[in-house]
């Protein structure tokens, strides 16, 4: 049954191609059913596939595509093992309430068939990343993954804040495939073969060299922070929100931003294989890249006005939480936290989605306030999902994250768990300012006064994944599912729940978080009283994104400039020109022997005569 994995990335594929070729002659119901129904599909054949999983090590299955001439050659197979059928479960089954949600959200709009076939375009590119056995395939995944976000994130291309926001993800996401595609080069280059398998098996022999793999393993490193938007390339992510709101919810949750993480915790063997001071080194950048990454977003979303935005620099922290954990060597909790966060932060954007279509697409917070009353189911399962956000138990986000941190400490990894439980008070303390801003207090618009419902499908999916976030976090300590999260090869004992003092302090800062912002934000004011200039610089995102549109986007306009003008304009032009000039010269003399005379056309074909007959007798021709 293992081998219905095969069947995964096929039926959202077969319903992209559907959609894509014969969308245009098919209903909206129809369109919905294709969408909706082959992810549904995908779900049905991955836990088909899991139930049917036996093997401890995996099920690898593939076939032969090509040699390499040197014996060598690479496959095209997909993987079934804990990791990739944990994966698999929460990409199909997060994305099938998302894509449910989007036909009441979508209703109505012109692109509604294009929508789905790109939604089913992105479910089948990362099925394939996560389900494949080798680094090829993966990049191949990966890089459709990339242009999947590309076309959703410009969906509506009429807006220039949209076409702009999907240019500067794909340039991004393209620094990372290159990375990415440097590291596949040593692999095959070593080893004459990319899958895991293999490398697995040579990591100790590839380890000799052991700087080379040192270099693979941060080119790796790079690619996984672009696709993750951690520090220095999340500049991506928090423009995407030019998407619509299902689309952020997609790829925040279930998604694209979840491949780098993935990407990590299926190479750390390779990190194990390092020496000792090699392995340190790169658990160590892989831990402050996603330390510094997680306390610099939390920074910037407590100064957010977009609702979306907040969320959008949420995930960021988020996934430097992840990063951590696989610094410290703990890839179960980094797993854990990765399913978690799936379930919640899908809650949180399609809560905020009924809201925004509820106000008629207004996503300003300091333009609602009162819907607490208006619109309680949505401030219902947007409270669960800030809660579960700010890891307070029961919910899931708290044995997720607190795992993390735990683990952090466990490892003496003293500094990064302080960063951590920083990182705890302010994700508590903005998550709660983003609630009392959105639904407490009076409202701030006409349109937070008189807010209108929304469709059936966006609230009851919205309430599933509500409940998700609630008890998702009871799935590392139930006896079936406590050895899949123990399989992602981690250092140390696993998940467990001791309240020690790395939970209890982490507990405690969060409450306060949630504390200090019923203080600054519980009585319906939008401002507090801090300096102006350190506010404004936060929202800015600490003018890091001025200082990369200094040292890199102006250059590179300035050169770009240069081309059009001295080589397009001026050579290539002029180059043009010169050709069109003289094949004009060419025809017009050519057309000069076009007399109409017969006796001329006569005289020419006795001319040609004269010449073959001139070069037969010459003993030209055999």
């Amino acid at each position: 049954m293992v081998e219905a994995v095969w069947l995964v990335p096929i039926f959202p594929l077969l319903g992209f191609i559907v959609l894509g070729l014969f969308g245009r002659v098919f209903s909206q119901p129809v369109v919905a059913l294709i969408g909706c129904g082959s992810v549904a599909l995908s779900f049905v054949a991955t836990m088909v596939a899991a139930m049917g999983y036996s093997a401890p090590t995996g099920t690898d299955l593939h076939y032969i595509w090509t040699g390499l001439g040197n014996g060598s050659n690479i496959s095209i197979g997909l993987l079934a093992d804990p990791l990739s059928l944990t994966m698999l479960l929460t990409v199909t089954g997060v994305s099938l309430l998302i894509h449910i949600y989007s036909i009441g959200y979508m209703a109505g709009d012109a692109g509604f068939r294009r929508y789905f076939a790109y939604l089913n375009l992105f479910v089948f590119a990362m099925c394939l990343l996560v389900a494949a056995d080798n680094y090829l395939l993966l990049l191949l995944g990966w890089a459709n993954v990339g242009l999947a976000s590309f076309l959703l994130i410009g969906f509506w291309f009429n807006r220039p804040r949209a076409v702009n926001a999907a240019r500067l993800a794909i340039v991004v996401n393209v620094i990372g495939d290159v990375a990415i595609m440097l590291a596949i080069f040593l692999f095959i280059a070593n080893s004459g073969d990319p899958s895991y398998r293999t490398l697995l098996h040579e990591a100790p022999q590839f380890a000799g060299n052991s700087s080379l793999l040192v270099v693979a393993i941060l080119l790796l490193l790079i690619g996984a922070a672009a696709k993750s938007a951690q520090l220095p390339l999340y500049i991506w992510l928090p423009d995407a929100m030019e998407g619509p709101t299902p689309v952020s919810a997609l790829m925040h949750a279930a998604t694209m931003v979840t491949a780098g993480v993935y990407l990590m915790v299926r190479s750390a063997p390779l990190t194990a294989a390092l020496n000792g001071a090699d392995a340190a080194l790169v658990h160590n950048i892989i831990g402050w890249v996603g330390a510094a990454t997680a306390i610099f977003a939390a920074t910037i979303a407590l100064a957010q006005r977009d609702i979306k935005r907040v969320l959008a620099y949420s995930t960021i922290s988020q996934l430097g939480y992840m990063f951590l954990a696989v610094g410290v060597g703990a890839n179960d909790a980094a797993i854990f936290h990765l399913v978690t966060h799936a379930f919640f932060k899908a809650c949180l954007f399609l809560s905020a989605g009924i809201i925004i279509h509820a106000l008629n697409d207004e996503q300003d917070m300091f333009k609602m306030g009162g819907l607490l009353c208006r619109m309680p189911l949505a401030a219902a399962t947007f409270g669960i999902g800030t809660l579960a956000l700010a890891a307070i138990p029961p919910f899931a986000g708290f044995f997720s994250k607190d795992a993390v941190l735990a683990a952090a400490f466990a490892g003496t990894y003293y500094l990064l768990w302080a960063v951590g439980v920083i990182v705890a008070f302010l994700t508590a303390l903005y998550m709660g300012r983003a609630f009392l801003l959105t639904f407490g207090g009076q409202p701030r618009s006409e349109a937070a006064a008189h807010p209108h419902t929304s469709g059936l499908s966006m609230i009851w999916t919205t309430a599933a994944l509500a409940l998700l976030s609630v008890v998702g976090g009871l799935i590392a300590f139930t006896p079936q599912l406590a050895a899949v999260f123990t399989s992602f090869g981690s250092v140390g004992e696993g998940i467990s729940l001791t309240f020690g003092l790395s939970i209890i302090t982490s507990l405690v800062l969060s409450l306060g978080g949630l504390v200090v912002a019923y203080v600054l934000y519980g009585g319906g004011q939008t401002a507090v009283n801090v300096p102006r200039w350190l506010y404004n610089a936060a929202a800015k995102g600490w003018g890091l994104p001025a200082l990369y549109h200094e040292a890199i986007v102006m250059p590179v306009q300035a050169i770009a400039r240069i081309v059009v003008s001295f080589i397009e304009h001026g050579f290539l032009e002029a180059a043009i020109h010169e050709v069109r000039t003289l094949f004009q010269q060419g025809s017009r003399l050519l057309s000069r022997g076009e007399t109409g005379a017969l006796r001329n056309y006569a005289l020419v074909v006795l001319l040609g005569v004269v010449v073959i007959v001139i070069y037969a007798i010459s003993g030209g021709a055999k």
